[in-house]
């Protein structure tokens, strides 16, 4: 799991961000699989933390 913020130019916290990855050719559950055990799976989820509303603010998807 890893965890970032994104700032605006003031250096003001627009949104925390928690990401959770894998580094395996399975997931923990064992529902997916991928057939070539060379591969790995990546970024699980990403989502913004304790933002109002539940919703990441749009400067998300603009960076």
């Amino acid at each position: 799991m890893y965890g970032g913020v994104l700032t605006n130019r003031l250096g003001q916290i627009l949104a925390r961000i928690k990401v959770i990855a894998q580094y395996s050719d399975k997931t923990k559950d064992g529902k997916y699989k991928l057939a070539d055990t060379s591969q790995k799976i990546g970024t699980i989820t990403a989502f913004c933390e304790r933002f109002p509303r539940n919703k990441c603010p749009d400067a998300v998807n603009n960076t």
